[in-house]
């Protein structure tokens, strides 16, 4: 993994020009190693969002563990794109309200997405 000082060198010089010519733009922050350059693309003034993927053999992207992240990336008006397991939904719709979020999560089948939806799961 690029150490923090690389990244700003060689790829932070990058995604701020990206952001400036796209009309919306998103940043895949992968595995916790890459935790550490999440103040560096939070520094980036035209990114909109920040997707958080917590790798194998981690807690899921609802897990409480993980809500600093949502946290800065919604300090620094950045909207947020979560991977969440049923389970964790109410508890992290509950933290981070709707408003800048969106949750991807999985149904075993039609009965469970709408229990899900409804907010009964």
């Amino acid at each position: 993994m690029i150490s923090k000082d690389m990244f700003d060198e060689f790829a932070l010089p990058y995604l701020r020009e990206q952001t400036q010519w796209l009309d919306k733009s998103m940043y895949h922050l992968d595995g916790v190693d890459a935790i550490k350059h999440l103040d560096s693309v939070l520094s980036l003034e035209n990114l909109n969002a920040l997707q958080w993927t917590p790798g194998a053999g981690q807690p899921d992207g609802g897990d409480e563990t993980w809500d600093f992240i949502y946290e800065k990336a919604l300090d620094h008006e950045k909207s947020i794109y979560a991977l969440v397991a049923p389970w964790n939904i109410p508890r992290f719709v509950k933290k981070f309200g709707k408003k800048g979020v969106y949750i991807v999560t999985m149904a075993k089948d039609q009965a469970m997405a709408d229990a899900i939806v409804a907010g009964k799961y």
